[in-house]
């Protein structure tokens, strides 16, 4: 376990590292409420098979990093990769997979950084659009007024099967509203586009989202902000892929991301 100190706020940080001194730097960033963990029990390991040097860290306020009590925006967040990618000595562009939140945060990144990021892999996410913040809102609104009811709202979102999983994303909303500004912060327009331009992302792009699941069915506005790009619909399946259907995330991940390990193997090949 490692920790590094960032934009002010303390991060857990764990790294695989192949043997490979050149392989290439890939981040998994998380979703809101959850931890590294949720990449460590599904595809991690499998990607650093591949030959990618593998960073997982913990949002701020999350898992085992830093609570500060504000510093939520998705510009925060951003800010935070930045540095920590500055830390860890990582000078070239950047393999990124986000989930939710976390998919979010690394459209951010993509858009502040257009050259800074080798391939995309977003998992049930969308970029950080005014439309988006309007709908986080309502989310975060009625969970902030209704905490004393989240382990219900959960189960709606979870399926009754999960009880413990719900009442372990409860607990987390809870100390969160109570301890920081995530519920206000996350919706702050900073950071927040109205209209995405042509060209504005230049890396390869894979987007993955369940069948079931409420993004889905905004799917095609989804991808009319974005550049041609690979989409990957796992039926049957609703917002959290990466605990309910790590097998079906991982048979789309991993040979898109060996094309693009392939590609750049060739690229450097004498």
């Amino acid at each position: 376990m490692a920790h590094i100190t960032t934009n002010g706020v303390r991060l857990h940080v764990q790294r695989m590292r192949p043997a490979d001194p050149g392989a290439p730097p890939l981040v998994l960033i998380h979703g809101l409420l959850d931890t590294m963990a949720s990449y460590y029990f599904s595809i991690a390991a499998a990607i650093a098979g591949l030959g990618f040097d593998v960073i997982a860290y913990d949002l701020r306020g999350h898992g085992r990093s830093e609570r500060p009590p504000r510093g939520y925006r998705v510009d925060d967040a951003t800010d935070d990769l930045t540095g920590l990618l500055t830390e860890l000595g990582v000078a070239g562009p950047v393999h990124l997979i986000g989930f939710s939140w976390g998919g979010t945060v690394a459209f951010r990144y993509a858009h502040r950084f257009p050259d800074g990021v080798a391939s995309l892999i977003v998992i049930e996410s969308e970029p950080p659009t005014v439309a988006w913040a309007d709908r986080a809102t309502d989310g975060l609104r009625e969970l902030s007024a209704h905490l004393s009811d989240a382990e219900e709202i959960a189960r709606a979102e979870l399926g009754a099967l999960v009880p413990a999983m719900a009442r372990r994303l409860t607990s987390r909303a809870r100390e969160l509203a109570v301890a920081t500004t995530l519920v206000e912060d996350i919706i702050d327009r900073t950071g927040l586009v109205d209209v995405y331009p042509d060209g504005w992302l230049r890396c390869p792009l894979l987007l993955i989202v369940g069948g079931d699941s409420r993004l889905h069915s905004r799917l095609d506005s989804i991808v009319g902000l974005l550049p041609p790009c690979d989409v990957v619909v796992v039926p049957g399946q609703h917002h959290q892929l990466l605990a309910f259907a790590p097998q079906e995330v991982a048979a789309a991940v991993l040979p898109w991301l060996a094309a693009r390990r392939g590609a750049l193997a060739g690229a450097v090949a004498p």
